[in-house]
């Protein structure tokens, strides 16, 4: 529930304007909540996203 000031009770904004886009198909992965709008990328769980991903610890 916000309070006068749009705030919840955990002192955040009610508003889902953070996205977390995939960098390799542009497909919204989830959003959450920021103090306003903020992209952020990573991969995907499909696979042809996962196939280009450098396995963890190589350079």
């Amino acid at each position: 529930m916000l309070n006068a000031s749009g705030m919840n009770k955990e002192g955040r904004s009610g508003h889902e304007l953070g996205m977390i886009l995939c960098k390799k198909c542009g497909s919204l992965i989830a959003t959450l909540p920021t103090n306003g709008v903020t992209k952020i990328y990573g991969v995907c769980d499909k696979k042809t996203c996962q196939e280009h991903r450098p396995a963890a610890g190589s350079k």
